[in-house]
């Protein structure tokens, strides 16, 4: 579940906190199965809500980029963007 261990005074607010965004961001780094539970709980809470998938931070530059991911920054921007929209995202940054 996304948010599994956020806490909040109000019991249903999974269905408040979706309600109200137009648009979430989520990195890409956290994998296709964090996408896929953002994606069902879109599907559950907030159809509306468009999910943008952010691919590699405009800080890291080449050398940074093979550090975390293994290849520089163009082709892990594809990488993730590929995979954004394989999951269902909207679209990428």
């Amino acid at each position: 579940m996304i948010f599994q261990f956020a806490r909040s005074p109000y019991d249903d607010w999974h269905r408040l906190a979706w309600g109200g965004a137009a648009l979430i961001t989520l990195h890409c780094a956290g994998g296709a199965a964090m996408l896929d539970a953002a994606c069902a709980a879109r599907a559950r809470a907030n159809p509306a809500t468009h999910l943008l998938g952010v691919t590699v931070l405009t800080s890291f530059d080449d050398a940074a980029s093979r550090a975390s991911f293994g290849r520089g920054v163009a082709e892990q921007v594809r990488t993730f963007a590929e995979l954004a929209l394989k999951v269902g995202l909207d679209g990428v940054v």
